[in-house]
């Protein structure tokens, strides 16, 4: 609806990524209780491969033989309940752990997630590689 929208002259992107984000205040509690993490915790190596609507039947030897070789040498999850059928919904589910429904909190309250939050703690070098833009100034600020 946001590209019919703004096809139609009816409204501009900015105005779009605006719509629903002037929030005053929110009363979220994230996280309920501090996250405590010792010195002892290894900084393994963290990768995470995040492709839209791909089905977890192709990540195999023929459709996809890098990614299937580097599952097999590594860890990986392959029992992940997706949070939407959306990708911005589902990136929200990964990073903060919780329902779609609480973004517009954390947009107003600018709270980031304990993900992020516990990597930068621990001097993590985060790059992110999208192949694509992100769907609007709120997502990109929320998650990086």
């Amino acid at each position: 609806m946001n590209k019919l929208l703004h096809n139609l002259g009816i409204t501009s992107r900015d105005e779009i990524d605006r719509l629903d984000y002037d929030i005053p205040s929110s009363d979220i509690a994230y996280p309920i209780h501090p996250v405590v993490a010792g010195d002892s915790i290894p900084n393994y190596n963290i990768l995470l491969i995040v492709i839209d609507s791909w089905s977890p039947r192709t990540l195999d030897s023929i459709t996809a033989p890098n990614i299937y070789r580097m599952a097999l040498q590594n860890q990986y999850f392959d029992n992940h309940i997706a949070a939407s059928n959306g990708t911005r919904s589902n990136l929200f589910g990964i990073f903060f752990g919780l329902a779609f429904t609480y973004e517009t909190d954390f947009i107003s309250t600018r709270k980031s997630s304990l993900l992020f939050d516990q990597l930068v703690n621990r001097n993590y070098d985060i790059q992110v590689f999208p192949s694509a833009p992100f769907p609007s100034p709120p997502f990109s600020d929320l998650f990086f």
